[in-house]
């Protein structure tokens, strides 16, 4: 049954413009105490758990021009002794890398010299049983790079000054008003007025209405009495009335009408 403690601490702080300084640290304590299987573990350590591992780094930045920069850092790992297992336990001993870094820097792009593991140190990083056979007398180890030096070019897509504002959104025309509605068909020309025929005028002239015929039936003789007598008494014409007396033996009335004006 693994047990453990564990202490962090970090500190950064900037003593002059541009100039950023941090360190940070932990102590881990891991170990079993109970159970441990033999052959596996020196002095009841859990495997690859270093006791202290510490970082420190100085940065700085100072500007060249309105569009570049100058960088400059310088760092440090440590990391303290391990154990692990291929065959058997084995130890790997505690090592501490250095790196350097110098470039220039702009909004889009940067480029820098670097150098890692400046003093070349060996560092033992990790006895994995995948690359080993386990057997006790041959073990293949995991080595940090020796110094490394090249250089460090580096392009950003996007980003720098902010994009053009985006020009303002002009809303759609309104539609076109509908069209007016038809006209109606137009009516029908009505049909001429066709004027009234003018009055007829009437002339009587020189008739002869025989009241005593025998052709005559009785109530057609008296009606045209009657007319006779209408038109005497009528104040629009000037009718000139008179009877003449027939030569026939039944003494037959022969009434003449004939008037001076139209009638109406």
């Amino acid at each position: 049954m693994p047990t453990s403690t564990v202490r962090n601490s970090r500190s950064a702080r900037c003593w002059y413009p541009g100039l950023v300084a941090s360190v940070n640290g932990s102590w881990l304590h891991a170990e079993y105490i109970a159970n441990a299987v033999p052959d596996t573990t020196i002095d009841e350590r859990v495997q690859d758990v270093p006791e202290v591992t510490a970082s420190a780094s100085l940065a700085y930045r100072h500007p060249i021009s309105d569009s570049l920069g100058f960088m400059g850092r310088v760092d440090n790992n440590y990391v303290g002794s391990r154990i692990d297992t291929t065959a058997q336990a084995n130890y790997l001993p505690s090592y501490d890398l250095t790196n350097v870094r110098v470039g220039v820097e702009a909004d889009h792009w940067s480029a820098a010299l670097f150098v890692n593991n400046v003093t070349n140190r060996v560092a033992l990083l990790t006895n994995s049983p995948a690359i080993n056979v386990n057997v006790p007398t041959f073990n293949r180890t995991a080595m940090e790079q020796p110094m490394t030096l090249g250089i460090d070019l580096t392009y950003h897509f996007g980003g720098g000054s902010p994009p053009a504002p985006a020009p303002p959104v002009v809303p759609p025309p309104p539609p076109p008003p509908p069209p007016p509605p038809a006209a109606p068909a137009p009516l029908p020309a009505p049909p001429p007025v066709v004027p009234p025929p003018p009055a007829r005028e009437s002339v009587l002239e020189g008739v002869t209405f025989e009241t005593a015929s025998a052709k005559l039936k009785p109530e057609s003789a008296a009606t045209l009495d009657g007319i006779a007598r209408t038109i005497a008494q009528c104040q629009c014409s000037k009718v000139d009335i008179r009877v003449i007396r027939t030569r026939s033996a039944n003494q037959s009335t022969t009434r003449n009408c004939r008037n001076a004006a139209p009638l109406r």
